[in-house]
């Protein structure tokens, strides 16, 4: 399934797929918290922008893993 939401519908489907954790960390959101919308495969592998590739994560998190 490819982007075609805006960012809050994305986040609101991976939250209801995968629930509202950090897929890096495992740790939940705060309830105030934005969570970023990370590549599982970064696009600079290969990686798709497709909603099977998105996985929620604390930007501090996203930014830590980078292109890993």
């Amino acid at each position: 399934m490819r982007l075609k939401h805006n960012r809050q519908e994305v986040i609101a489907y991976l939250t209801k797929r995968d629930g509202f954790f950090c897929f890096i960390c495992k740790k939940p959101f705060d309830h105030d918290e934005r969570p970023t919308i990370d590549h599982w495969i970064p696009r600079a592998a290969g990686g798709t922008d497709d909603y099977d590739n998105y996985r929620l994560a604390h930007r501090v998190c996203n930014t830590k893993k980078g292109d890993l």
